[in-house]
């Protein structure tokens, strides 16, 4: 039975190797290359002309779109478009039904992506695949490729798995992250979400929305802190609404003051501590 090729492009790099280990664990499939930006996905189409791209939606320089429009809707293999971001662009790839993975996405939901591929293939489909790629591609207009998901969006989500459900959690909503080896705890009141994501990446994303590092495996919303705490030896802690107090490290402590201002509020010492050290 002939091996599929697939070409992974994704600018993260545990995004690509995660891709790569699932395919490469696959039936039938093959990495044909794995590269991290746009321009090096077009040459790569081009020479190596693949059966299947898992395409990044967003990339520095150059979208997954403008990847597609570069090659060109007929020379174009078929997509699967990878992304972490909803809103209407995920309401583009519904509609013409080409597939998407929506970060972070469980093995289960990349094997179906797998075989509506292998359908596709299967039944000849790349005309009507290339028709509907097209119809994706112009319905954004010949002038800029959509800006998915900005990340200073007040209105901008972030999937997280829910059983066997995804959940578009707002990220306003968010009280405060807590790093645990290579997963990120997303604090919202009482609930605890889980995603698979690196720190720094993480703290890159939500830097306009008001979220400070305090703590090399914390993040805090500014937006949720009431009063900031001196403690001994340089550190201190941060009030939560929710009477939730986290630690700051004392390498971290200055640009905290600075990003809220410089106010320093004492806070009442009998709430229950919660320290992520």
């Amino acid at each position: 039975m002939k091996q599929l090729r697939a070409l992974v492009v994704d600018d993260e790099e545990p995004a690509r190797q995660r891709l790569i280990e699932l395919l490469t664990d696959a039936d039938r499939w093959e990495v044909a290359r794995a590269v991290d930006h746009g321009a090096a996905a077009i040459d790569a189409i081009r020479a190596d002309q693949p059966d299947v791209a898992f395409l990044d939606v967003q990339m520095p320089e150059m979208t997954g779109f403008e990847v597609v429009r570069e090659v060109g809707v007929e020379n174009m293999c078929p997509v699967v478009f990878v992304t972490a971001y909803d809103q209407y662009a995920l309401q583009a790839f519904e509609t013409f039904a080409i597939d998407y993975l929506l970060k972070p996405f469980s093995d289960e939901r990349f094997q179906q992506a797998l075989g509506r591929c292998e359908d596709n293939l299967r039944l000849a489909h790349l005309d009507e695949l290339h028709t509907r790629m097209g119809e994706l591609i112009d319905s954004f207009g010949a002038a800029a490729m959509p800006q998915v998901a900005s990340p200073a969006d007040p209105e901008a989500r972030i999937p997280v798995q829910s059983g066997d459900r995804t959940l578009l959690l707002p990220i306003r909503d968010v009280d405060y992250v807590a790093a645990d080896g290579p997963y990120m705890h997303l604090h919202v009141g009482e609930h605890d979400f889980l995603i698979r994501e690196r720190m720094q990446n993480l703290e890159r994303r939500l830097a306009a929305h008001r979220f400070q590092r305090i703590h090399r495996s914390t993040l805090v919303n500014l937006e949720r802190v009431v009063a900031i705490e001196p403690y001994f030896r340089g550190e201190a802690f941060v009030l939560l609404r929710n009477k939730v107090r986290l630690k700051v490290s004392r390498s971290r402590r200055r640009a905290l003051y600075g990003a809220v201002g410089g106010s320093r509020v004492d806070a009442a010492r009998s709430f229950p501590l919660r320290s992520h050290s």
